[in-house]
């Protein structure tokens, strides 16, 4: 088993301006602290690599993780954020509007939304990749709210619907153990074993 720390990215300078989760904004100077504070006490864990999504604030803050650790960032697309929206009862994507669980994140017109099914393939795939290369060792993979949302459905074995009520704090951190010879296969064939939250 591969142990995954799972860790949102830190709060960008745009978090508390109401800016749409596509863009791709730098970390802000509380996002830079924070994460600085994290690799402080994640530096003591030996890890074998550290992942990225390739968005801004994702590989910023890996960059800040990686860097006590002198390991390179490596980027996979995969761990992107989702392209989302709030279900229908809470924010028509259609006429657009904000989405009350999400804080308020505004939903536009227009917007294309990627399946949970479809975020479970591509993040569960990814870190699959990340066991295989990485077997029994500690990796860290940054990510974004609902990716990481998703995979902890998957490590929890409930379903995906759930990824929603799961979207993390910023840089908040947790482990979890995936077995590359178990892959991902939707929502019925996780190759998550296990969780814990961690620091």
């Amino acid at each position: 088993m591969t142990r995954i720390w799972l860790v949102r990215h830190a709060q960008t300078a745009w978090a508390n301006q109401g800016t749409r989760h596509d863009s791709d904004p730098p970390l802000g100077p509380i996002g830079r602290e924070g994460a600085l504070r994290l690799a402080e006490v994640l530096c003591g864990i030996g890890f074998a690599a550290v992942y990225s999504s390739g968005l801004r604030r994702a590989v910023e803050t890996a960059e800040i993780l990686a860097h006590p650790l002198n390991l390179p960032v490596r980027i996979d697309p995969r761990l992107r954020e989702a392209s989302w929206s709030c279900s229908q009862e809470h924010a028509d994507p259609i006429a657009g509007g904000e989405c009350p669980l999400l804080g308020g994140v505004p939903v536009q017109r227009g917007v294309e939304i990627e399946s949970l099914d479809e975020v479970a393939g591509r993040a569960g795939a990814a870190v699959t990749d990340m066991a295989r290369e990485h077997p029994g060792a500690s990796v860290i993979a940054v990510s974004h709210g609902l990716t990481i949302g998703v995979l902890l459905c998957l490590a929890k074995r409930v379903g995906l619907e759930q990824a929603y009520l799961k979207v993390p704090f910023f840089l908040k951190a947790q482990m979890i153990a995936w077995d590359a010879d178990s892959p991902v296969s939707g929502v019925n064939e996780p190759g998550l074993h296990t969780m814990r939250a961690g620091p």
